[in-house]
């Protein structure tokens, strides 16, 4: 089920969900929408299109520079807040658009994501969040993103809505180790076990052990999690230590998704992991990106292969999470969802990952009061090891003015 503390509730005011403020968000003609600097074959093409709407498309095609696209007529009466602008693209794997929207009250272009389109001639979704001012109209913009003549690609169904982004990172049950539960041996190969000879953090960590020479994968999966709702996040990111005796193991995530009935949708193997330094603690970072909605997930940590009879793998402080946009929330600035922050619970420390640098980074407990604050963070780790056990939100903000709220348990 859905995790949502006392303290967002509290903090966070929410309004009714928000109805699509792009005009003429079908291309049903070219009411609304106008070319920008276009390539050659760019323009709108009434014969295709992504449902049956009696509605068309635009094609994109560059014209040898970056600033090829299509941008809408300007939109009034918006408050200042955080916005949803999606839209979706018809093309070949490798061909790049990036939303971007206007902000006529403040005179800014605000850039969004570079998204490269994954399988040829499918129709992918693209969407991103966005904070405005609120001071004047604003104009959306799907642009192709390359200097490259000959791309072009379709665009149609765009949609422009009040919204923020929601992250989820507490579904792996049990991520220290720091209990002999929650996981479970899938393998014939080698067996499990909760030691405390040298956790990387705390009192407990998994260890697997080989009895024989490894011919086939051997995974310790986690306890299956029910969301309570379906899931639709782009990508999911994961940060774990390993420490195994050999520089020949291979190790990998697995995330099996699953619908509302309990039945299986896919299998998404991340990359794999080569172990650089035998009888060494070393952080495993791997990014996922996942094309199917889901309502349950089981995480699986994977040998995959390179183990001997004799050979241990061990585990410690696992951390996973996801973002996805929820309509109609709040107007309380998450625009940068890059930060993962683990161990989750934590007793001492805890790291923050991400891809931004961070200004301020502030604790409150569950009465909204404020209990610990660092500016100018020097480095990525906090000491909490003062702070009460109990829930916290982290309030991080990076120096562009970005926030991020994350929870997290101390223990």
């Amino acid at each position: 089920m859905k995790k949502i503390t006392l303290l967002i509730l509290t903090i966070l005011s929410f309004i009714s969900f928000g109805q699509n403020l792009a005009p003429n968000p079908t291309l049903n003609g070219t009411t609304d929408w106008s070319d920008l600097a276009a390539g050659t074959t760019q323009g709108y093409v009434d014969a295709f299109t992504r449902t049956a709407d009696n509605s068309g498309s635009w094609l994109l095609n560059s014209n040898g520079t970056f600033n090829s696209g299509i941008k809408s007529s300007n939109i009034s009466g918006l408050t200042s807040g955080d916005y949803i602008f999606s839209y979706y693209v018809y093309g070949t794997a490798g061909d790049k658009t990036k939303p971007i929207v206007r902000d006529n009250g403040i005179g800014t272009n605000i850039q969004g994501t570079v998204y490269t389109i994954q399988a040829d001639n499918t129709w992918e979704l693209v969407e991103q969040l966005f904070t405005i001012s609120g001071t004047g109209t604003v104009s959306l913009r799907a642009m192709v993103n390359s200097d490259v003549v000959s791309m072009d690609f379709h665009v149609d169904d765009i949609s422009f809505t009040n919204g923020s982004l929601v992250d989820e990172d507490d579904w792996v049950t049990n991520p220290n180790f720091e209990t002999t539960s929650n996981w479970t041996d899938n393998g014939t190969q080698a067996s499990s076990t909760y030691v405390t000879t040298t956790p990387y953090e705390g009192s407990y960590n998994l260890q697997v052990t080989f009895n024989a020479n490894q011919t086939s994968n051997f995974t310790i999966d986690n306890d299956i999690y029910d969301f309570g709702e379906t899931m639709s996040p782009s990508e999911i990111n994961t940060v774990f230590w390993v420490k195994a005796s050999s520089t020949a193991i291979q190790i990998q995530v697995n995330y099996d998704i699953y619908d509302a009935d309990g039945n299986k949708i896919s299998a998404n193997n991340t990359g794999t992991f080569s172990v650089l330094a035998a009888n060494t603690w070393e952080e495993v970072s791997f990014t996922k990106p996942i094309t199917s909605a889901f309502n349950q997930i089981v995480y699986r940590l994977k040998v995959k292969q390179g183990a001997l009879s004799g050979d241990t793998v061990e585990f410690d402080q696992v951390a996973a999470s996801f973002n996805y946009f929820s309509l109609g929330t709040t107007n309380f600035e998450l625009q940068d969802n890059s930060f993962m922050v683990y161990p989750n619970p934590a007793k001492n420390e805890i790291s923050i990952k991400g891809n931004s640098t961070l200004s301020n980074v502030s604790a409150y407990d569950i009465n909204g009061k404020k209990v610990l604050e660092i500016k100018n963070l020097s480095s990525n780790s906090v000491n909490v090891s003062n702070l009460n056990n109990g829930v916290y939100l982290l309030r991080l903000e990076n120096k562009n003015g970005g926030v991020v709220i994350k929870k997290f348990v101390k223990n």
